[in-house]
């Protein structure tokens, strides 16, 4: 935590790295993607995707709320193999999110941004999120925490 009690009830909105592909649902979940940086959170319209390493954080979290972890078959497309040769992509989990935003741990807002929680963030903040952007979800009364958070996400990442 950043070390007020307030702080657990702040709420950020995480805008991901966004990789070139698409995803499909039907009898199964499933994505082609044309390009990943490498970030463990990645959206590829419609879908979140996490890491496997990721996904099993987010499932071992006891008390979360708002989302569930469900497989999906994740591969790389024809253009990512002729522009990555040699590259494989890691497991991917699909993150179907359902909670509602700035109550439950992890929600939506209706232009399809995700909001998390301060403890959600902490756990992401523990993996790859080079490429995600992130904004305070409600920014009213809490200006210094967000400077706080950036100052410490930009130590993590430096």
């Amino acid at each position: 935590m950043l070390g007020k009690k307030d702080d657990a009830r702040a709420f950020f909105i995480v805008d991901p790295e966004g990789v070139n592909g698409y995803g499909r649902f039907g009898d199964e979940v499933a994505c082609t993607l044309d390009s990943w940086l490498g970030d463990d959170l990645v959206r590829v319209h419609p879908l979140l995707l996490v890491t496997r390493s990721l996904a099993r954080a987010l499932e071992a979290a006891s008390g979360w709320s708002g989302f569930a972890v469900e497989r999906v078959c994740a591969s790389g497309s024809p253009f990512f193999r002729h522009h990555n040769p040699g590259r494989t992509l890691p497991v991917f989990r699909s993150l179907r999110v359902y909670g509602e935003a700035g109550k439950d741990d992890m929600g939506l807002v209706p232009d399809g941004s995700l909001v998390v929680s301060m403890r959600v963030l902490e756990c992401l903040c523990r993996y790859s999120m080079r490429h995600a952007t992130l904004t305070q979800h409600s920014a009213a009364g809490r200006p210094r925490l967000m400077e706080r958070l950036a100052a410490r996400w930009h130590r993590r990442h430096a």
